[in-house]
């Protein structure tokens, strides 16, 4: 089943609309389309988007919203827009969601843990963090 996955295909809140796609071109041609350096270009424009506390955001908005808004709200704002962005320039990526082990034995709001992506680079599965 593994295999029949590409981990390039949009979700809910990756979609790859014309905001994603134009970020995504500005971001390859800063790197002259290679992998390796698009994804750090994808990097530093995560690092540079401010993050604010808005509670009442998280996990309601796309990949699109995010870069509209100009900040995110945390780790999982940072992973989709990563996931989006590496998807459309044909790096195949996953997210991954880890959780804090007190909160999976009580679980409240807000959500306590950090999100991951995994992307496939240079014929291996490697785990980035979004920039914080």
């Amino acid at each position: 089943m593994l295999e029949e996955l590409t981990f390039l295909e949009e979700g809910k809140f990756t979609q790859r609309d014309e905001v994603v796609k134009k970020k995504a071109r500005d971001l390859a041609e800063i790197a002259q389309g290679e992998k390796s350096t698009i994804l750090h270009e994808i990097s530093k424009y995560l690092f540079r988007i401010a993050t604010k506390d808005r509670p009442e955001l998280f996990r309601k908005r796309t990949a699109s919203d995010v870069i509209l808004s100009g900040f995110t709200t945390g780790s999982t704002d940072k992973a989709i827009v990563f996931l989006a962005l590496a998807r459309e320039n044909g790096i195949p990526s996953a997210y991954i969601e880890a959780f804090e082990k007190y909160w999976l034995q009580e679980p409240k709001f807000p959500i306590q843990g950090h999100v991951f992506v995994q992307i496939f680079i240079a014929d291996q599965w490697r785990i980035v963090e979004p920039p914080r």
